[in-house]
C-alpha cells in the first residue's frame, strides 16, 4: 500500500479509470499503521476530487449528428454527463419549418428554445440562454415540423 501516492500522482484527469483507482489501493491490513495511513490519505484524496465536482472530460467536446428527421434526442449513457452548450439545424426542404428544444425525463417536458430554419439548406445556429447539463435520466429532445438534421455542441462532463 505504500505505493498508493506515487500511483496517484502518475495517473492524469483525463486518464483516471475505477480501475486504477481500486488498483492503487490495494488491500490494507489493519496490523499494519504505514498501511493506515496510506489509505487514510487515498480517502481525503477521493473525497476532494468528489467535492470539487466534475471535471470536462479531455475527449469530449463531440457533435452528435442525425440525419434527416422529424426528432432527435441527444442522450447520454448511464453514468454519463454531458454539457450542451448549442445546436445546429440544417433544413434541406423548399419552405421554412420550426424546431423545438425540449428538455425531458421521459415524462415531463420543458421547453428550452424554440426556432424556424429557412428551407434549401440553409443552416440555423440555435444559442441556448445557458448551457445545458444532461444525464441518461434528463436529457435533449429536438422536435421538428419537418426534417431536419439536428447537431448538438456538447462537452463530456462526466464519463461512466
Amino acid at each position: 500500500m505504500g505505493s498508493v501516492r506515487k500511483d496517484l500522482k502518475t495517473l492524469t484527469v483525463g486518464g483516471v479509470t475505477s480501475a486504477q483507482v481500486t488498483s492503487a489501493g490495494a488491500r490494507i491490513y489493519l496490523s499494519n499503521v504505514p498501511d493506515l495511513e496510506e489509505a487514510g490519505q487515498l480517502g481525503r484524496d477521493i473525497q476532494a476530487i468528489r467535492s470539487f465536482g466534475p471535471w470536462l472530460d479531455p475527449n469530449g467536446g463531440a457533435q452528435d449528428v442525425t440525419g434527416d428527421a422529424t426528432s432527435a434526442t441527444l442522450r447520454p449513457s448511464a453514468g454519463e454527463q454531458f454539457v450542451v452548450y448549442g445546436a445546429q439545424v440544417t433544413n434541406s426542404t423548399g419552405g421554412s419549418l420550426g424546431c423545438v428544444l425540449n428538455l425531458t425525463d421521459g415524462a415531463t417536458v420543458t421547453q428550452i428554445v424554440t426556432t424556424s430554419a429557412p428551407g434549401s439548406g440553409a443552416i440555423t445556429a440555435v444559442a441556448f440562454p445557458y448551457p445545458l447539463v444532461i444525464t441518461n435520466t434528463l436529457y435533449l429532445v429536438a422536435s421538428n415540423t419537418g426534417n431536419l438534421a439536428v447537431n448538438f455542441a456538447y462537452h463530456t462532463s462526466v464519463r461512466a
